[in-house]
């Protein structure tokens, strides 16, 4: 009995965990969309929303390998925080995040 009460707990904890983790990358995502620079393309920006909207469900789903996942989110959250995006680094989070939802299985970025 104790230990069917501590695998539950231990399964709670996880999906908890990963709400947090999904939420904290919605948070770093949104702050980074931002900083896009005002020339970029409507149609790139939205493409790169639809990436990362894509990272952020399939991070949901649990299913990304986590150190690419932490990549993009510092990437994400280094923009943000210096308040500005270099086309490098736009890019960068771009290729990111394609990368994730392809590998991940989701839908393939154009």
């Amino acid at each position: 009995m104790v230990v069917a009460v501590l695998v539950l707990v231990l399964i709670a904890g996880m999906f908890s965990a990963q709400k947090v983790l999904t939420w904290g990358l919605r948070r770093v995502t949104t702050a980074a969309m931002l900083v896009v620079p005002r020339d970029v393309s409507v149609a790139r920006r939205q493409e790169l929303r639809r990436r990362l909207d894509c990272v952020v469900r399939l991070a949901d789903q649990g299913r990304l390998d986590e150190g690419r996942l932490g990549e993009l989110a510092r990437a994400c959250a280094d923009v943000a925080k210096h308040g500005s995006m270099s086309p490098n680094e736009l890019e960068r989070i771009e290729v990111l995040a394609g990368g994730l939802c392809a590998l991940a299985g989701g839908e393939l970025p154009n």
